[in-house]
Protein backbone atom coordinates (compact mmCIF):
# COMPACT_ATOMS: atom_id res chain seq x y z
CA UNK A 1 0.00 0.00 0.00
CA UNK A 2 3.27 2.30 0.36
CA UNK A 3 2.49 3.11 -3.36
CA UNK A 4 -0.51 4.24 -3.12
CA UNK A 5 -0.22 6.58 0.08
CA UNK A 6 2.88 7.90 -1.75
CA UNK A 7 0.31 8.38 -5.56
CA UNK A 8 -2.09 10.21 -3.23
CA UNK A 9 0.59 12.19 -1.80
CA UNK A 10 2.67 13.50 -4.72
CA UNK A 11 -1.45 14.12 -6.10
CA UNK A 12 -1.83 16.08 -3.42
CA UNK A 13 1.50 18.11 -4.24
CA UNK A 14 0.33 18.49 -7.64
CA UNK A 15 -2.57 19.85 -6.88
CA UNK A 16 -1.21 22.50 -4.37
CA UNK A 17 0.73 23.72 -7.32
CA UNK A 18 -1.71 23.94 -9.88
CA UNK A 19 -4.21 25.95 -7.44
CA UNK A 20 -0.54 28.04 -6.91
CA UNK A 21 -0.02 28.16 -10.35
CA UNK A 22 3.70 27.12 -9.99
CA UNK A 23 4.36 25.91 -13.60
CA UNK A 24 8.05 24.66 -13.59
CA UNK A 25 6.69 22.43 -10.46
CA UNK A 26 3.97 20.89 -12.08
CA UNK A 27 6.37 19.61 -15.00
CA UNK A 28 8.57 18.08 -12.51
CA UNK A 29 5.93 16.27 -10.20
CA UNK A 30 2.97 15.31 -12.78
CA UNK A 31 4.53 12.74 -15.22
CA UNK A 32 5.84 11.09 -12.20
CA UNK A 33 2.06 10.43 -10.95
CA UNK A 34 1.11 7.28 -13.57
CA UNK A 35 4.26 5.38 -12.77
CA UNK A 36 4.08 5.38 -9.38
CA UNK A 37 0.26 4.28 -9.61
CA UNK A 38 1.30 1.75 -11.81
CA UNK A 39 4.13 0.36 -9.49
CA UNK A 40 1.12 0.20 -6.39
CA UNK A 41 -1.26 -1.76 -8.57
CA UNK A 42 2.05 -4.10 -9.59
CA UNK A 43 3.04 -4.58 -6.21
CA UNK A 44 -0.90 -5.47 -5.35
CA UNK A 45 -2.31 -7.26 -8.06
CA UNK A 46 -1.14 -11.17 -8.23
CA UNK A 47 0.57 -12.65 -11.44
CA UNK A 48 -2.34 -14.08 -12.25
CA UNK A 49 -4.56 -11.07 -12.44
CA UNK A 50 -6.46 -10.82 -16.03
CA UNK A 51 -6.14 -8.37 -17.26
CA UNK A 52 -2.95 -6.74 -15.37
CA UNK A 53 -0.76 -5.56 -18.71
CA UNK A 54 -3.91 -4.31 -19.87
CA UNK A 55 -4.27 -1.85 -16.90
CA UNK A 56 -0.87 -0.82 -16.53
CA UNK A 57 -1.26 -0.61 -20.74
CA UNK A 58 -4.13 2.01 -19.84
CA UNK A 59 -1.80 3.87 -17.29
CA UNK A 60 1.11 3.71 -19.52
CA UNK A 61 -1.30 5.44 -21.95
CA UNK A 62 -2.21 7.70 -19.36
CA UNK A 63 1.15 9.12 -18.73
CA UNK A 64 1.81 9.58 -22.35
CA UNK A 65 -1.77 11.84 -22.04
CA UNK A 66 -0.39 13.82 -18.77
CA UNK A 67 2.80 14.31 -20.92
CA UNK A 68 1.92 15.43 -23.94
CA UNK A 69 -0.53 17.83 -21.96
CA UNK A 70 2.12 19.57 -20.33
CA UNK A 71 3.55 20.72 -23.99
CA UNK A 72 0.25 21.97 -25.26
CA UNK A 73 0.98 25.56 -25.14
CA UNK A 74 3.42 24.99 -27.65
CA UNK A 75 1.82 23.31 -30.34
CA UNK A 76 -2.12 21.92 -31.03
CA UNK A 77 -0.53 18.29 -31.47
CA UNK A 78 0.35 17.87 -27.98
CA UNK A 79 -3.16 18.65 -27.25
CA UNK A 80 -4.20 15.88 -29.86
CA UNK A 81 -1.54 13.64 -29.12
CA UNK A 82 -2.80 13.90 -25.35
CA UNK A 83 -5.96 13.17 -26.88
CA UNK A 84 -5.17 10.03 -28.44
CA UNK A 85 -3.36 8.92 -25.89
CA UNK A 86 -6.33 9.09 -23.12
CA UNK A 87 -8.99 7.69 -26.00
CA UNK A 88 -6.62 4.78 -26.16
CA UNK A 89 -6.64 4.34 -22.01
CA UNK A 90 -10.53 4.51 -22.32
CA UNK A 91 -10.55 1.67 -24.74
CA UNK A 92 -8.13 -0.56 -22.58
CA UNK A 93 -10.12 0.08 -19.37
CA UNK A 94 -13.19 -0.66 -20.91
CA UNK A 95 -11.80 -4.06 -22.18
CA UNK A 96 -10.62 -4.46 -18.39
CA UNK A 97 -14.42 -4.18 -17.51
CA UNK A 98 -15.52 -6.34 -19.87
CA UNK A 99 -16.07 -9.59 -17.01
CA UNK A 100 -17.53 -7.14 -14.22
CA UNK A 101 -20.60 -5.99 -16.67
CA UNK A 102 -23.79 -7.06 -15.59
CA UNK A 103 -27.40 -5.92 -17.04
CA UNK A 104 -29.53 -7.19 -13.88
CA UNK A 105 -32.54 -5.29 -13.05
CA UNK A 106 -30.86 -4.25 -9.39
CA UNK A 107 -28.86 -1.34 -11.29
CA UNK A 108 -31.41 -0.65 -13.89
CA UNK A 109 -32.36 3.01 -12.84
CA UNK A 110 -27.94 3.72 -13.07
CA UNK A 111 -27.85 2.49 -15.99
CA UNK A 112 -30.50 4.13 -17.51
CA UNK A 113 -29.69 7.43 -16.00
CA UNK A 114 -26.51 7.45 -16.33
CA UNK A 115 -27.19 6.58 -20.33
CA UNK A 116 -29.43 9.55 -20.83
CA UNK A 117 -27.08 11.52 -18.98
CA UNK A 118 -23.83 10.49 -20.29
CA UNK A 119 -25.15 11.00 -23.96
CA UNK A 120 -26.96 14.14 -23.43
CA UNK A 121 -24.02 15.82 -22.37
CA UNK A 122 -22.01 14.43 -25.16
CA UNK A 123 -24.16 15.56 -27.74
CA UNK A 124 -24.89 18.75 -25.90
CA UNK A 125 -21.26 19.50 -25.66
CA UNK A 126 -20.07 19.16 -28.71
CA UNK A 127 -23.31 21.17 -30.89
CA UNK A 128 -21.99 23.54 -28.11
CA UNK A 129 -18.70 23.95 -29.36
CA UNK A 130 -19.53 24.17 -32.91
CA UNK A 131 -21.62 26.80 -31.73
CA UNK A 132 -19.25 28.83 -29.93
CA UNK A 133 -16.82 29.15 -33.13
CA UNK A 134 -13.90 29.11 -31.30
CA UNK A 135 -10.75 29.10 -33.40
CA UNK A 136 -9.09 26.15 -31.35
CA UNK A 137 -12.06 23.91 -32.16
CA UNK A 138 -11.46 23.59 -36.34
CA UNK A 139 -9.30 21.37 -38.40
CA UNK A 140 -8.49 17.77 -36.47
CA UNK A 141 -9.84 18.80 -33.45
CA UNK A 142 -13.34 18.71 -34.62
CA UNK A 143 -13.43 15.07 -35.50
CA UNK A 144 -11.14 14.04 -32.69
CA UNK A 145 -13.19 15.79 -29.84
CA UNK A 146 -16.60 14.13 -31.08
CA UNK A 147 -14.75 10.38 -31.33
CA UNK A 148 -13.20 11.38 -27.85
CA UNK A 149 -16.10 11.92 -26.29
CA UNK A 150 -18.21 8.83 -27.49
CA UNK A 151 -15.14 6.49 -26.13
CA UNK A 152 -15.26 8.77 -23.24
CA UNK A 153 -19.20 8.02 -22.68
CA UNK A 154 -18.71 4.50 -22.99
CA UNK A 155 -16.39 4.10 -20.70
CA UNK A 156 -18.66 5.91 -18.10
CA UNK A 157 -21.58 3.36 -19.50
CA UNK A 158 -19.16 0.17 -19.16
CA UNK A 159 -18.47 1.55 -15.42
CA UNK A 160 -21.70 2.01 -14.76
CA UNK A 161 -22.66 -1.81 -15.79
CA UNK A 162 -20.65 -3.31 -13.02
CA UNK A 163 -22.12 -5.41 -11.02
CA UNK A 164 -25.54 -4.68 -9.22
CA UNK A 165 -24.24 -1.23 -8.42
CA UNK A 166 -24.09 -2.11 -4.47
CA UNK A 167 -20.97 -3.81 -4.11
CA UNK A 168 -17.69 -2.31 -3.31
CA UNK A 169 -15.80 -2.34 -6.77
CA UNK A 170 -18.89 -1.20 -8.53
CA UNK A 171 -18.84 2.10 -6.95
CA UNK A 172 -15.28 2.34 -6.52
CA UNK A 173 -15.11 1.84 -10.48
CA UNK A 174 -18.11 4.17 -11.30
CA UNK A 175 -17.15 6.53 -8.95
CA UNK A 176 -14.09 6.69 -10.96
CA UNK A 177 -15.39 7.01 -14.39
CA UNK A 178 -17.76 9.55 -13.33
CA UNK A 179 -14.55 12.01 -11.46
CA UNK A 180 -12.87 11.34 -15.23
CA UNK A 181 -15.82 12.52 -17.10
CA UNK A 182 -15.83 15.16 -15.26
CA UNK A 183 -11.91 16.21 -15.20
CA UNK A 184 -12.13 16.32 -18.91
CA UNK A 185 -15.27 17.89 -19.15
CA UNK A 186 -13.52 21.01 -17.59
CA UNK A 187 -10.82 20.60 -20.09
CA UNK A 188 -12.75 20.77 -22.72
CA UNK A 189 -14.69 24.11 -21.45
CA UNK A 190 -11.77 25.81 -21.01
CA UNK A 191 -9.83 24.93 -24.21
CA UNK A 192 -12.61 25.38 -26.80
CA UNK A 193 -14.82 28.12 -24.79
CA UNK A 194 -15.38 30.74 -21.96
CA UNK A 195 -17.55 29.25 -19.61
CA UNK A 196 -15.15 28.84 -17.39
CA UNK A 197 -13.96 32.31 -17.58
CA UNK A 198 -14.94 33.39 -13.82
CA UNK A 199 -12.76 30.85 -12.64
CA UNK A 200 -8.94 31.76 -12.55
CA UNK A 201 -6.41 29.47 -14.65
CA UNK A 202 -4.91 27.79 -11.73
CA UNK A 203 -7.98 27.31 -10.04
CA UNK A 204 -9.23 25.28 -13.21
CA UNK A 205 -6.10 23.70 -13.34
CA UNK A 206 -6.01 22.20 -9.85
CA UNK A 207 -10.02 21.17 -10.36
CA UNK A 208 -9.25 18.92 -13.29
CA UNK A 209 -5.97 17.75 -11.68
CA UNK A 210 -7.75 16.71 -8.36
CA UNK A 211 -10.71 14.86 -10.05
CA UNK A 212 -8.54 13.09 -12.34
CA UNK A 213 -5.93 11.62 -10.03
CA UNK A 214 -9.15 10.82 -7.62
CA UNK A 215 -10.79 8.84 -10.65
CA UNK A 216 -7.56 6.76 -12.05
CA UNK A 217 -6.56 6.00 -8.12
CA UNK A 218 -10.81 4.76 -7.92
CA UNK A 219 -10.62 2.56 -11.02
CA UNK A 220 -7.26 0.87 -10.32
CA UNK A 221 -8.78 0.20 -6.97
CA UNK A 222 -11.66 -0.96 -8.42
CA UNK A 223 -10.50 -3.15 -10.52
CA UNK A 224 -8.73 -4.54 -8.30
CA UNK A 225 -10.81 -5.02 -5.68
CA UNK A 226 -13.37 -6.86 -8.74
CA UNK A 227 -10.61 -9.43 -9.44
CA UNK A 228 -10.05 -10.09 -5.82
CA UNK A 229 -13.59 -10.84 -5.28
CA UNK A 230 -14.26 -13.37 -8.27
CA UNK A 231 -10.66 -14.63 -8.25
Amino acid sequence: MIFYKLYLLIGLLEVVLEFLGLPSGVFAVKPTLMPLLALAFWQESTPKHPFKMVLLAALFFSWIGDVSLLFQSYSPYYFILGLCAFLTAHVLYIWAMRPGLEYSLANRLRRIVTLVAVMALTILLVFYFEREGNEAYSGLVRFAVPLYSLVLALMVLAAAHQGSGSERYSILIFSGALLFMFSDLFIALRAFSNALAFLSASMTSGIIMATYIVAQFLIIRGMVSYHDRVG
